[in-house]
């Protein structure tokens, strides 16, 4: 952390600038699994990178999402409530993503209660997130369905 705040100490326009794929550090933390205060660091400094999408129509709700990230991340995040209305190129809204990745329910239950509506969304190949809850067969799937 006191590294990352060195760096935006020295440089500011850094947390703007994209890399490979219009991704943001705020894209590549939430990828990685970055600590809460990694990403309350970066979302601090720089609030609009929790709208910025990568060049697949991902927003770093996105990836944390896909990633496993646990759910306070997750909820910091959410602090922009548009980014779980969000879709990627391929039509999957964050709890899509959630479920493709069998991410645990508590981050499942933190996007409905910020979009309960989600649940009714199809991608676009017209999959809900509980047809692919159930496709899947993750571990929790049994509890993230009672959520669906």
């Amino acid at each position: 952390l006191k590294v990352l705040n060195s760096l935006l100490d020295a440089y500011p326009r850094g947390i703007r600038m994209e890399s490979e794929g219009k991704r943001l550090a705020l894209h590549t933390a939430a990828a990685g699994r970055a600590t809460p205060r990694v990403i309350t660091t970066l979302v601090t400094a720089y609030p609009a990178a929790t709208r910025h999408r990568n060049t697949d129509g991902f927003l770093p709700l996105h990836l944390s999402c896909t990633w496993y990230a646990k759910k306070d991340v997750v909820d910091i995040l959410l602090t922009d409530r548009n980014a779980c209305k969000t879709q990627d190129e391929l039509g999957n809204l964050p709890i899509h993503s959630a479920c493709f990745s069998g991410t645990s329910s508590a981050v499942v239950e933190a996007i409905l209660k910020a979009y309960p509506k989600a649940v009714l969304a199809r991608n676009h190949q017209g999959s809900l997130p509980e047809d692919i809850t159930k496709r899947l067969k993750h571990e929790n799937r049994v509890s993230v369905l009672a959520l669906l």
